[in-house]
């Protein structure tokens, strides 16, 4: 039985600045190539590796991969939030989503990533408190 790809799901969260979009399509497009390369130099088929792109305001996937979009059904191994312009205390509804669906994640001992509004949420999901 051939081992299935590792899934990463990346939240996307914003737009990357211009430059990033214009060359790459978006953050997932930039984590996309950034492990193909990874995988090119430590000799492993980029065919190991899905990278899936989710627009963090629209929806989130789920960790079983029930109903995802290109997974096969396969589950996640692990999550990327990406940067973002907006507070990661927001009460907007699509953070607060995201916020439990980190928690979730770290229930399940699914790894997350978080790039700076992203380590926010993930901090907000293990109970960071920010004071000024």
């Amino acid at each position: 039985m051939p081992l299935k790809p590792f899934t990463l799901a990346v939240l996307e969260c914003d737009q990357p600045l211009d430059q990033a979009r214009i060359h790459r399509g978006g953050h997932t497009g930039v984590w996309s190539a950034l492990f193909a390369d990874a995988a090119d130099a430590q000799g492993i088929p980029r065919d190991r590796i899905n990278v899936i792109g989710y627009n963090a305001e629209e929806g989130l996937p789920t960790l079983d991969g029930s109903g995802n979009k290109d997974t096969d059904e396969d589950k996640i191994d692990a999550v990327l939030v990406s940067g973002s312009r907006y507070n990661a205390w927001g009460d907007d509804a699509w953070i607060i989503n995201l916020v439990g669906f980190v928690r979730e994640c770290v229930e399940k001992k699914v790894p997350v990533i978080g790039i700076c509004f992203g380590h926010q949420v993930v901090g907000r999901a293990l109970g960071d408190i920010i004071s000024i």
